[in-house]
């Protein structure tokens, strides 16, 4: 597709700091016991230390080091080629096709069906996962979950929109590789 977005070819780590939120706003106050320095890392109710942020620093680059390699090899470019084109950035599908990020425009059931070629077969089906619930527990659980919020944020006030992200973060795991912002398109 032409404004598909191609990349990020980053990685980037992020990793909260929850203890003032905590403490501060809904009251939760937290003690750690250690049997040695490192024992508590990652720790979501403290700064990070300064060998912890190396640490994350570290394994943020192997693991863009390795993503490039194999972006570098699978494109069948060198890896200074991709590096260069990468650091982040992203790119719109025809930007993609120029800098040979892909090898052609197309959609889904483009994609679907050169796979069906490469694979030299004629009979196939496809299966969206996972399974959609149906309309009347999806409308509850929505319901219920936005009746929760609302209380959360009448009573977190301004905090609500970090809070919000928070959750959002919490649910994520390990070293993130993607974009570092919230797209909404109108």
């Amino acid at each position: 597709n032409p404004t598909t977005i191609s990349g990020s070819i980053g990685v980037f780590g992020l990793f909260p700091n929850a203890g003032k939120l905590l403490e501060q706003k809904i009251g939760i106050n937290t003690e750690t016991v250690r049997t040695n320095e490192n024992s508590d890392f990652p720790s979501i109710y403290r700064q990070m230390r300064v060998y912890e942020k190396e640490v994350m620093q570290k394994s943020i680059e192997k693991i863009y080091s390795d993503f490039v390699t194999k972006v570098a090899s699978g494109r069948d470019m060198k890896f200074e080629s991709v590096d260069s084109i990468g650091q982040g950035r992203v790119w719109s599908g025809t930007s993609s096709l120029k800098i040979g990020l892909v090898d052609e425009i197309g959609g889904l059931k483009d994609a679907i069906k050169g796979a069906a070629e490469l694979a030299k077969t004629e009979t196939y089906s496809i299966r969206e996962l996972p399974v959609a619930e149906d309309p009347y527990t999806m409308l509850l659980n929505q319901l219920s979950g936005e009746v929760k919020m609302k209380l959360l944020k009448k009573e977190l006030g301004e905090t609500f929109t970090f809070y919000r992200e928070l959750l959002e973060i919490r649910d994520m795991t390990g070293i993130q590789a993607r974009l570092p912002y919230f797209i909404e398109i109108l």
